[in-house]
């Protein structure tokens, strides 16, 4: 990335075979849709502290990508963000996301377990549909009730922690 760049556009890396590891600046505000869509060779990826959503389909289809590192200054996790990120085990999202879109982490056939923050106010639908491996949701102690009412195909896997 070039150093001061303040946003990726949409489809920016866009089935870019060779992109193994990503950190983005924390001057970069913005990122577009689909910026890393089918990053095939993709393992890990960090979002910016300069950001404040993860868009629509910023991930989608990454088969290889094992590691999302979240700023604590992402509000929002966009539709279908990780749809399809076959290798991912697990996922930690930061104290401060609000709302997680649609089908965000569909498909994620790896995915195990999910740690979950109390300011989660929003599920969109699917949020984990496909995910047949997903053993554990972990909220915090007191937020269960909320999440079962969010995640109601998934009560049995949503654990106070």
């Amino acid at each position: 990335m070039p150093k001061g760049a303040t946003h990726i556009e949409h489809d920016a890396f866009a089935h870019c075979g060779d992109l193994e590891a990503i950190i983005i600046p924390d001057t970069v505000t913005q990122v577009g849709e689909r910026a890393f869509i089918e990053c095939v060779s993709l393992r890990s990826i960090s979002f910016s502290k300069g950001m404040s959503e993860i868009p629509l389909g910023c991930c989608a289809e990454c088969l290889t990508l094992e590691t999302i590192t979240i700023s604590p200054t992402i509000r929002s996790i966009g539709y279908n963000a990780f749809v399809k990120c076959i290798s991912l085990p697990t996922i930690t999202i930061p104290e401060g996301v609000v709302s997680i879109g649609d089908g965000a982490f569909a498909f994620c056939h790896k995915l195990t377990t999910i740690f979950l923050p109390a300011s989660v106010m929003k599920m969109g639908e699917d949020v984990f549909y496909g995910c047949n491996a997903l053993q554990e949701i972990i909220v915090p102690k007191g937020c269960k009730e909320k999440f079962v009412k969010m995640l109601p195909d998934w009560q049995k896997q949503i654990k106070e922690k």
